[in-house]
């Protein structure tokens, strides 16, 4: 199983990615990447949002909504969307590249208190007393629970990298998720310019997980790319991974 793999705008221009620098980019993959099985070229975040003084990330007023509240590219950034305010003649030129054009959307506008987008609330829409419709406890990037606190869902899924280069700088990064059938998944990312030894201990990820992952039964644990077993988990994971690489294992117990 391998994940899908391509170049997003948003890791090298944010959001200020312009058509050209796009295709240059999409270009690129193709030659250098598309064997390697990188075929996604994205356009990613705020596509819509004019380029101009005052507007940055988190700026209100400046995005390109047509008429019927729909965002369409910023004609300034990506000139081709003159002619049908769409992306049809990037798509195109993406494809002769021999690559898979992606845009980031989303399928609706959603307001906490159910307002339409692009128009007032009207007062018979308001109900008290609670103004707010979000869910308790929703699975979702932040979480409001019951006693007021606004907390990241996302602050359980981390575990440490243990470094054995004392007193150097550490350029990995290890990420934990867990799937639907219980399995666990243990990525690992090499920063740096060199190959690095990365290793979390097994206790950790139980402190990140909530529970004792070796109490009850033994834990067997795969390279997921590769597909090589590594056996039985004893008291931690350990791998070399190669520069600017990456390795993702499934744990399951």
């Amino acid at each position: 199983m391998l994940p899908p793999r391509g170049w997003n705008s948003y890791d090298s221009f944010s959001w200020i990615v312009d058509e050209n620098a796009y295709l240059q980019n999409a270009q690129i993959m193709t030659e250098k990447l598309l064997p390697h099985g990188y075929q996604y070229a994205v356009i990613d975040f705020l596509w819509y949002r004019k380029y101009v003084d005052g507007a940055y990330t988190d700026s209100y007023g400046f995005d390109n909504i047509d008429e019927w509240g729909r965002p369409f590219p910023d004609l300034q950034r990506f000139p081709s969307s003159r002619v049908d305010r769409g992306f049809s003649q990037i798509a195109m030129d993406t494809k002769e590249h021999q690559s898979k054009f992606h845009i980031s959307v989303t399928n609706t506008d959603d307001t906490c208190l159910d307002a339409s987008a692009g128009r007032r609330q009207t007062a018979s829409e308001i109900r008290l007393p609670m103004f707010s419709a979000c869910r308790w406890h929703a699975k979702q990037m932040w979480e409001l629970n019951a006693n007021g606190n606004l907390v990241s869902s996302y602050s359980r899924l981390c575990a440490t990298v243990e470094s054995r280069d004392e007193g150097g700088t550490s350029g990995g990064r290890a990420w934990i998720a867990t799937g639907s059938e219980g399995e666990i998944y243990l990525a690992f990312f090499n920063l740096d310019s060199m190959s690095r030894k990365m290793t979390v201990q097994i206790s950790d990820l139980g402190k990140v997980l909530g529970r004792n992952l070796l109490e009850k039964n033994p834990c067997s644990y795969t390279e997921v790319w590769s597909g090589k077993n590594f056996g039985p988990v004893k008291e931690e994971i350990s791998a070399v991974v190669h520069s600017h690489g990456s390795m993702v294992f499934e744990i399951i117990c």
